[in-house]
């Protein structure tokens, strides 16, 4: 059960992340293929706009710099600035608490890959431990079946 749980997060995670790349590339005015090259392929920036696929932490920090956005921005979508929030067309209505707790998670992850860990600590203390627990359980029941098979 844990381990649906955790692929239904990685799914809807995907997609986000996907339709928020494919947000600010329309609003840019860029194709898939200038989005793409030189190291990536159309049908790979396809692929994650589709929610298909989900890029690599290096791969969304590479397309948030061509975009133009905060790399957190891509994983949730809520801009910092009112200007970017504009610009994109963001809504605070868009995300619910549920979600909230997996962009926190999501923006930990990016924070502790950039060796930022008093940030990333500060991200994760509002979330209730149980709530966070849950999704630790989910993950490690996803590694034990998916990655350490």
């Amino acid at each position: 059960m844990a381990t649906i749980e955790a692929a239904n997060v990685g799914k809807a995670v995907a997609a986000r992340v996907g339709t928020n790349i494919r947000e600010v590339r329309t609003k840019l005015g860029l194709t898939q293929a200038q989005l793409a090259a030189p190291e990536f392929s159309i049908s790979y920036i396809s692929a994650i706009e589709r929610g298909k696929i989900r890029p690599s932490l290096k791969a969304l920090s590479i397309l948030a710099k061509r975009l133009d956005v905060p790399l957190t921005f891509l994983l949730e979508g809520s801009p910092a600035g009112a200007a970017e929030a504009r610009a994109v067309g963001y809504s605070p209505a868009d995300s619910g608490p549920d979600q909230r707790i997996d962009v926190d998670l999501l923006q930990t992850n990016v924070l502790v890959f950039e060796h930022q860990y008093d940030q990333a600590a500060e991200v994760l203390a509002p979330i209730q431990p149980e709530l966070l627990q849950i999704r630790c359980i989910a993950c490690i029941c996803y590694a034990d079946k998916y990655i350490w098979a």
